[in-house]
């Protein structure tokens, strides 16, 4: 099975309007036609690149996003980064690897991607981050400071007014600030480093940035201790989670589409590569994201 009826729904509404061009880069061709037909199943135009000069030579073509696989074998992976970055420093990218040692998620992230998959990953963490990417961006492209949402948590950036429901919330200059980068920098993951640099002018230490997270937390979590919204990517930094970014008071919002295509290829003896939901050998489920106690 390619797809269910959600998919297949959302790919019908989709085509009736422009959607945004991505780009894969992978050089394996299994893996580059599955990602090509579950991102098609979502409505994206895709183009595809097997290296990375293949890869720099399509920028031409104005994609809107970035899927890239940073094993490629013609190119060193910060190199590639490097070189994307230099050509267009606004697109999201999102970089998947086999590597999920810390030093290669933040080296990633501090050179210019905007989120970490590692292999094997999940079609709805990969749906899920193109759209909230995308939609922030096209908010920055309009201009003007939106109202950012989050769940029950709305910021007003003109005003500088935080509400968690119907309750107004006090933050310091600091905590706003801290705030602030993180829904403008929504589904993204902030290394330590990077938030570090962006609050303090000084030199500081990554206790003085937990100490304002968890301050943050007790002002917009109902359960600071098991937060939702403010979430916590170990050993590597933070991230918000889906924010809503509008003008005005949203409207009754509908739910995501479900990403519920799952391609699998499997290298287990007897087993056959397969698109669909599939067992053994899931191209899918296995995330990085698990929040350890405390911050």
């Amino acid at each position: 099975m390619l797809a269910d009826s959600t998919d297949a729904a959302t790919f019908d509404v989709a085509k009736t309007v422009p959607q945004p061009l991505i780009m894969v880069v992978e050089n394996d061709l299994g893996t580059r036609n599955m990602l090509r037909t579950a991102l098609k199943t979502q409505g994206y135009d895709v183009v595809e690149a097997s290296s990375a000069e293949i890869a720099l030579a399509m920028l031409s073509e104005n994609p809107k996003f970035i899927i890239v696989d940073l094993d490629l074998p013609d190119i060193q992976s910060d190199d590639l980064l490097r070189l994307l970055r230099g050509r267009n420093d606004m697109i999201p990218i999102v970089a998947f690897s086999n590597r999920a040692d810390e030093s290669c998620i933040v080296q990633a992230l501090d050179l210019g991607a905007d989120a970490y998959l590692t292999k094997p990953f999940g079609m709805k963490e990969l749906f899920a981050r193109v759209r909230n990417m995308l939609r922030h961006r096209r908010t920055v492209a309009q201009g003007g400071e939106p109202v950012l949402r989050s769940g029950n948590l709305s910021v007003d950036l003109s005003r500088r007014l935080v509400d968690v429901g119907e309750k107004r919330v006090k933050l310091t200059r600091k905590e706003f600030e801290l705030l602030r980068i993180l829904l403008q920098n929504a589904g993204k993951v902030l290394t330590h480093r990077f938030l570090l640099d962006a609050l303090w002018s000084q030199p500081a230490d990554v206790n003085q940035l937990r100490g304002f997270i968890r301050q943050v937390r007790k002002k917009i979590e109902a359960d600071p201790q098991h937060p939702r919204l403010l979430l916590t990517e170990p050993w590597i930094g933070y991230r918000m989670l889906a924010p809503l970014f509008s003008k005005k008071p949203p409207a009754r919002l509908l739910p995501p589409p479900d990403g519920a295509l799952i391609a699998g290829i499997s290298s287990l003896p007897g087993s056959r590569p397969a698109f669909g939901i599939r067992s053994p050998g899931i191209l899918a489920i296995a995330v990085t994201d698990p929040t350890p106690p405390g911050v």
